[in-house]
């Protein structure tokens, strides 16, 4: 708990990405802020688990946002992370340390997870290979039915001219 007069100090300003509301760890900028005024004690897990509600606006954003979007997001958090541990004012050595803590975040994939951002580089290639694929295909088959159609087109105009020499004078459409 913190005390209200210590609560103004800190920017409770939101995000956006692409011109949209993020609710997605938005709560780091503001302890990061907070904890140059005392201790932070965090909850235990199942304390906070029992918080979490699939509806939240934190959970529609991981539906909403594409990974890259994810992985966008998380990089400008941590340059703010970055940002707000540059201005705390501590002893050097206490300094240092949590710049190379909050550094090791860029190391570290969003909550811990190891970081994904390769895997995600390489089923975005695969997913671009699939669509090149498939466009080679239906340019393929483009290419395929316009020599069809142009087979059919000359066989009409042969027919047609069979037709009319056949009989000249009738007027044919």
């Amino acid at each position: 708990m913190y005390r209200r007069d210590i609560l103004l100090k800190v920017p409770l300003d939101g995000r956006q990405h692409r011109g949209q509301p993020v609710a997605t760890d938005m709560e780091y900028p503001i302890l990061a802020s907070l904890c140059r005024f005392g201790r932070i004690v965090a909850l235990p897990q199942p304390l906070r688990n029992s918080r979490s509600v699939a509806t939240s606006a934190a959970c529609r954003d991981m539906e909403r946002f594409s990974k890259f979007d994810h992985f966008c997001l998380a990089f400008k958090m941590r340059l703010t992370l970055v940002k707000i541990a540059l201005r705390v004012s501590a002893p050097a050595k206490e300094k240092l340390k949590l710049l190379a803590v909050v550094l090791g975040n860029f190391t570290r994939a969003h909550l811990g997870q190891v970081p994904r951002f390769m895997e995600c580089l390489k089923e975005l290639r695969r997913e671009a290979a699939n669509l090149h694929a498939v466009c080679d295909e239906r340019l393929l088959l483009i290419q395929n039915l316009s020599k069809e159609l142009k087979r059919k087109e000359d066989l009409v105009a042969s027919l047609q001219a069979q037709l009319n020499q056949r009989s000249p004078s009738a007027e044919r459409p």
